[in-house]
């Protein structure tokens, strides 16, 4: 993926001469492909960097893309971070400016499902893993047995994907995160 992202964006940059150019940290082809062409570039920290032993071997694999780019240059000459210091990412301290922001609700005219008015388990994989539907099972399964009302958000996902499921679990697409008023 990085080489391919790389050869996509090296012909389109100097064309479409943007001004800076965002992208998720994990999406290193952009990185590198807006470093060679000059361009300042901001990375989105998306979570923790891999393991030590894991993150060796994908540098080695990476280094002919990147050539002589430090590692840490991918992520950008600034990076978004959403991450509370005690889950942060140690690489972003190397980062010339980071942006530190916090999560807020999204707002939208689409209504949440019936919840209950004291408390509810949340359960989503995400946007990334949402078909993922033997885990989000397992997790069903598990919470099911515990006197809480669930509410299953499976995103783009097929909420009909996980079958039948027990009288405590809703199960929906998309939930808006904002707080009915």
């Amino acid at each position: 993926l990085p080489r391919a992202t790389l050869d996509d964006l090296t012909p389109l940059l100097p064309q479409l001469r943007p001004d800076l150019v965002v992208y998720e940290q994990s999406d290193v082809g952009a990185g590198i492909a807006a470093r060679r062409a000059g361009l300042p570039v901001v990375s989105v920290v998306i979570g923790r960097s891999m393991p030590p032993e894991i993150l060796a071997v994908a540098t080695e694999r990476l280094r002919p893309l990147w050539g002589t780019l430090p590692a840490d240059a991918l992520f950008g000459d600034a990076c978004v971070d959403v991450w509370p210091d005690r889950v942060r990412d140690p690489g972003t301290a190397a980062v010339p400016k980071v942006f530190r922001m916090r999560p807020t609700q999204y707002n939208a005219a689409v209504p949440l499902p019936p919840l209950p008015d004291d408390g509810f388990v949340y359960l989503t994989l995400g946007t990334v893993v949402f078909g993922a539907t033997q885990v989000l099972r397992g997790a069903i399964a598990a919470l099911s047995r515990l006197p809480v009302d669930v509410l299953v958000a499976v995103g783009p996902g097929d909420p009909a994907a996980l079958g039948p499921v027990p009288e405590n679990v809703r199960v929906a697409g998309f939930v808006p995160q904002a707080v009915p008023e």
